[in-house]
């Protein structure tokens, strides 16, 4: 059944704050996602810590659109200081910052980005659009 989904930068303009959030990408990622190791795994690690997470679009653009493919919202600030996102970040990077898992990476999107589309939320916007479409 069809699920509506927000898409990270609708996320982080409700909170009025950047966000995390996490993309599966390559050729290993396709298909089903809920059968995604990485995915399952990453999963289990946020509710074994209480990390709220929902899952969530990409970066909405009115020039194209991509199918959901697992992407996950992660519900912490990114801070260093906080524990919950010390534990998130040493399972998903190494050191160096690139991904411990080929193909998951782990993003922040600054608040400053995802206003670039907030004529997104105009009421009547995506309507409208799918009209002249």
């Amino acid at each position: 059944m069809p699920v509506v989904i927000r898409d990270i930068d609708k996320i982080a303009r409700d909170k009025q704050d950047g966000v995390l959030y996490v993309v599966f990408e390559g050729e290993k990622f396709r298909g089903d996602c809920e059968k995604f190791e990485e995915r399952i795994s990453l999963i289990k690690l946020l509710e074994e810590h209480e990390i709220v997470y929902e899952e969530c679009a990409n970066f909405a653009s009115e020039y194209g659109w991509s199918s959901y493919k697992g992407q996950l919202y992660i519900d912490l600030p990114f801070d260093k200081k906080n524990k919950k996102y010390m534990v998130l970040e040493n399972y998903l990077e190494n050191e160096d910052g690139t991904p411990k898992m080929e193909g998951v990476m782990f993003y922040y999107l600054p608040l400053e980005i995802a206003m670039k589309n907030v004529h997104h939320d105009e009421p009547g916007f995506w309507e409208k659009w799918a009209e002249e479409f």
